[in-house]
């Protein structure tokens, strides 16, 4: 059952559109609640170590990982129905009042897209990839160092566009 999921979802993916614009900046020092996608645990909790330092005030930080578990901070293809419809547990992340996505995958994958485009008006920052230009606002090159050092280097750069 996971081939015809995947078949759905591709599709859905496929099928979005890049409209400039579409996408709400928050004020860098406004922003408060940050989404993050990661590929694994490893990188969700470093990139939820590495944010908190670049705002003065406290943020709220949800995440989510690429794992086949059932715990709520884990989605795989069980978490969609066999028409790329998403579950309870994905429906309520995406509901989250967010004003930034991070994305840590440099590749993402057709699951991680399509759940971005549940958050259909919030900025989203992540690693260059050609086939990330379709789904990110901005990118920066990720370089030959840790996870936590591309972070900085990324929000230092959206710091001085914003």
């Amino acid at each position: 059952m996971e081939w015809i999921k995947k078949i759905f979802i591709g599709h859905r993916v496929s099928k979005q559109s890049r409209v400039p614009g579409k996408h709400n900046l928050v004020k860098f020092d406004r922003i408060k609640n940050i989404s993050i996608i990661a590929a694994n645990e490893a990188e969700a909790t470093e990139a939820q170590k590495a944010l908190p330092s670049h705002w003065p005030h406290a943020l709220n930080l949800h995440f989510i990982y690429k794992e086949k578990n059932p715990a709520t901070e884990c989605f795989d293809y069980m978490d969609f129905n066999l028409l790329g419809k998403p579950n309870e547990k994905i429906r309520e992340f995406a509901s989250y009042t967010t004003d930034l996505v991070l994305v840590t995958q440099e590749e993402m994958d057709p699951l991680s897209a399509h759940l971005l485009q549940m958050l259909p008006k919030v900025y989203r920052v992540g690693f260059f990839n050609e086939a990330n230009q379709v789904h990110l606002d901005f990118m920066l090159k990720k370089e030959n160092i840790s996870l936590t050092q591309n972070i900085d280097n990324l929000i230092k750069y959206l710091k001085k566009i914003n």
